[in-house]
């Protein structure tokens, strides 16, 4: 009985002594108050204003301390003195909190914990996430043994040789062993023979493919565009590239600037361009009738919050309707920060523009081929056909080039006269333009105006009547001719009955003569074709002696839709013969060439990938960026400037707040949640649970963490070493903690049944 007695005993002692000790232990805020007001108080007295409850704020300890008509909801040292504990234990519906309708209700040791936090001071911290990052003494293993002793255990003995093998290979590259790896192993378990195993499995190409599986899943990669038709879309050279990044270590800090803000380096690389591929993951909706603004709205809030989300786990979408009600991020910074992502390109249009092709050295030297013999064949067709078209009486079809002695561009364009007679526009300036050409006019008889759309070759190669390489279309609003005999008294030429060889559906070329600046003629989906419109005068212009003409083009459709190259022409011919073009046997053969050298050209872009990237708009087609209240694009608040969230850190080197800004404040030293964020998810990926169990949610709702000194000597050792993601995993995979064994016992299961505090193997 004696002995039986002791053994109760001594079993008992260590239970009873934890219990005391957890009594007795001192109530931290962060840890266990903070969670206690979040879950429960914040929702009606944090930092939404619009929904705060009494005026009373619980987020702020000046304000939480203050005086209020019912008494101080906090008074330090004095529990029975404080509201907040007399409204927790009230029993009246009328006055408890939180109230009966929100289905919350605070238990027992709850109201403890606040008593004797209120009791020992009322001390406030922020929350722990929050706060510097502090690297405690000690090793990996030191951190992980602290805690185990909590419990009265210590780590397990190391795995047998071919159970950790397995683990190794199947952690770093997805892989399992091949039998004879195993057995070299096995055979000879030395401390070196296990680090040489780990280098050897970091460097493998399988590393790269194993881990960035866990990358592809946080950045929504995906090879179609979601929502209604769900059409495919060509992501993959950014899965390669991501696969590459791994494998070659890429460092945090430049994995988070070119997939953010790649574009905007200088003179970025092709691979910086595919890495912006990241944020175009967005879906885009291509169903007929559907708002693209709408939904480019959605594709950018989406990148808001994916980025706070993925780099410092905060649940940050929320601010987008309403102030957060938990964490400090203030709806009107949410709108500041969503201004910085709110400048690109893309604009939920049909073939996700802009888009980058992605081909190797044999496909850059097809392609250029290709296009080449296109831009020959179109130089050879506009030659022929510019005989044709002013050969002297063809056909009654009769035109003299206008030569210009003045060309002027509203928007600032310069337009310059070419040995050819046309007009080329020099700039990518203004969304909208108004050329105005003046020319000398021999004496004699002139029945018609002529426009002739004339292709122009981009940086790129590509051909197009249009300023804007995206969509090389052309919009003439209005078209007007004056004659200047007497300068002080221009005299209107007023012209009527137009021709085109080609308009865009709903765009005719009478549009351009009908008075309206909001119509006008388009050549849409010919956008990369020569184009003619013919103009007859309504009463024939007669001129006994030189004079000049005076000729304008107004093109106020916006988005660059203005033509880059042009010619004017008169005719002195019967205007029933006038003809948009003049299809000689020549002509025809030429035509003919050119479009079998396009289709070849077709086929061959066919063939390459186009991927979707980033690319700033210029500084005069910025957008201006609104509130959106209650989260409705539609109902604009008032207007914000671009801003990073100032609840957190600052960086005083910051200059310019744009896409690279928010690349190097998510990596700054003084970002408290970036590292610990990183460091836990590839924890989560070894062990199976975060040592912060909610992975994307760092915030005041987010779980407490299982081991904090652990994780602050993790984030601080994935800093120290240059954010390199191959060091960090050396680093945990050599621990005594990654090496035991998962063998258990029903003791070790009761003390730790979900290895939160790792005191096994996984």
């Amino acid at each position: 009985m004696i002995t039986t007695a002791r053994i109760l005993i001594s079993l008992l002692i260590p239970a009873l002594t934890a219990t005391l000790a957890h009594a007795e232990e001192t109530i931290d805020f962060s840890r266990d108050v903070l969670p206690i007001l979040s879950a429960n108080c914040f929702a009606c007295h944090g930092p939404d204003e619009h929904d705060r409850k009494a005026n009373l704020r619980l987020d702020q300890e000046d304000a939480a301390k203050d005086s209020y008509v019912d008494g101080n909801p906090i008074v330090a040292g004095k529990p029975d003195e404080s509201t907040m504990i007399a409204r927790t234990l009230s029993t009246d519906p009328e006055s408890v909190m939180p109230p009966p309708e929100t289905n919350k209700q605070l238990t027992p040791q709850q109201i403890d914990i606040l008593k004797r936090w209120i009791a020992s001071g009322a001390n406030w911290k922020k929350h722990w996430s929050f706060e510097p990052i502090q690297r405690p003494a000690g090793t990996l293993d030191d951190q992980v043994l602290s805690k185990l002793k909590t419990l009265g255990t210590e780590l397990q003995p190391a795995a047998d040789p071919y159970t950790l093998v397995r683990r190794l290979s199947l952690d770093l590259t997805g892989l399992p062993p091949t039998p004879e790896l195993a057995d070299s192993f096995a055979t000879a378990p030395t401390e070196s023979a296990y680090e040489k195993l780990v280098d050897d499995l970091l460097n493998s190409p399988q590393f790269g493919e194993h881990w960035a599986r866990m990358w592809l899943d946080l950045a929504r990669y995906a090879d179609t565009k979601g929502y209604e038709k769900d059409l495919g879309r060509t992501m993959w050279p950014y899965r390669d590239w991501v696969i590459k990044a791994f494998n070659d270590d890429m460092p945090l800090d430049q994995f988070t600037l070119e997939q953010l803000a790649g574009d905007l380096l200088p003179n970025p690389s092709p691979a910086q361009l595919v890495a912006t591929a990241f944020h175009r993951n967005t879906m885009s909706n291509d169903e007929g009738g559907t708002d693209d603004e709408e939904f480019r709205i959605a594709a950018v809030k989406d990148r808001v919050d994916s980025t706070i989300q993925i780099w410092m786990g905060l649940t940050m979408g929320c601010a987008k309707c309403h102030t957060h009600k938990y964490d400090p991020i203030p709806m009107e910074e949410y709108y500041k920060f969503l201004a910085i992502f709110n400048q690109t390109e893309d604009a939920d249009r049909y073939d996700d523009a802009p888009r980058m092709e992605v081909l190797d050295e044999n496909q850059k030297t097809t392609l250029e081929m290709a296009r080449s013999v296109v831009r020959v064949k179109s130089k050879e067709l506009n030659r022929v056909k510019e005989q044709a078209a002013f050969a002297p009486q063809t056909a009654g079809n009769n035109w003299l080039k206008l030569q210009s002695i003045k060309a002027e561009s509203q928007a600032g364009a310069s337009l310059s006269p070419q040995d050819d007679s046309s007009i080329t526009a020099q700039s990518t300036a203004g969304e909208t333009d108004k050329y105005t050409v003046t020319a000398d006019l021999a004496p004699g008889r002139y029945t018609a105006l002529r426009l002739e759309a004339l292709l122009q070759s981009f940086d790129d190669g590509q051909l197009g009547v249009g300023r804007n390489p995206a969509d090389p279309n052309f919009v003439v609003s209005e078209i007007t001719c004056e004659s200047l005999a007497d300068p002080t008294t221009p005299k209107s030429i007023k012209l009527s009955n137009p021709i085109a060889d080609f308009a865009q559906q709903g765009w005719p070329v009478t549009a351009a003569i009908d008075g309206d600046a909001k119509t006008g003629w388009a050549i849409s989906p010919r956008q990369r074709e020569n184009h003619t419109a013919i103009f007859i005068f309504e009463s024939p212009l007669e001129i006994s002696a030189p004079t000049n003409i005076r000729i304008s083009l107004d093109q106020q459709y916006g988005n660059r839709l203005i033509l880059s190259r042009f010619r004017l022409s008169l005719s002195d011919s019967d205007p029933t013969t006038l003809k948009t073009t003049v299809d000689t046997e020549e002509v025809k053969q030429a035509a003919a060439s050119l479009a079998e050298a396009q289709n070849d050209l077709e086929r061959i872009q066919g063939e390459i990938a186009q991927l979707p990237i980033m690319r700033e708009l210029a500084s005069e087609r910025q957008r201006e960026t609104r509130i959106h209240q209650r989260g409705n694009f539609r109902d604009p608040g008032e207007k914000v400037t671009p801003a990073l969230l100032t609840g957190f850190h600052a960086d005083s080197k910051i200059e310019k707040i744009d896409r690279i800004a928010v690349a190097r404040w998510l990596v700054h030293q003084d970002n408290t949640l970036t590292a610990r964020v990183w460091v836990n998810r590839i924890w989560s990926r070894l062990f199976g649970l975060g040592i912060v169990e909610t992975e994307e949610d760092f915030g005041a709702l987010g779980a407490q963490p299982f081991n904090q000194p652990l994780l602050d000597w993790l984030a601080d050792d994935y800093r120290r070493n240059g954010w390199s993601t191959k060091k960090l995993l050396k680093t945990i995979v050599m621990s005594e903690t990654y090496r035991q064994a998962s063998h258990t016992s029903d003791d070790l299961r009761k003390l730790d049944p979900r290895n939160l505090y790792t005191s096994r193997g996984g």
